[in-house]
């Protein structure tokens, strides 16, 4: 029998476990913010709501999605996640260099 793979390396944020790829910065290009919570728990639940529909999300204080290439990638991510049951999602433009 084969044996299972590891489990995930966790960070903690606020006293929730999270997978390590949750915490992991986004980098830069267009993102799509799913949601702010109060509670870490609730964020949580949204991220891996994310990342089972295969989106590439992190958590922040916020649960966001990408980053990606330009702004219709993005909202073709958003629509996909919203006919999936997420909220509506909102697209946030890459920070300009200062």
């Amino acid at each position: 029998a084969a044996c299972p793979p590891p489990p995930a390396p966790v960070a903690k944020a606020d006293g929730v476990l999270l997978p390590r790829a949750a915490a992991a910065p986004a980098g830069r290009g267009y993102l799509v913010q799913l949601g702010v919570f109060a509670a870490p728990d609730n964020a949580l639940r949204v991220y891996q709501q994310a990342a089972a529909a295969g989106q590439p999300a992190h958590i922040q204080s916020r649960v966001v999605l990408g980053p990606f290439p330009d702004s219709e990638a993005a909202e073709h991510a958003r629509k996909r996640l919203q006919a999936a049951g997420a909220g509506p999602g909102v697209l946030i433009p890459p920070e300009r260099s200062r």
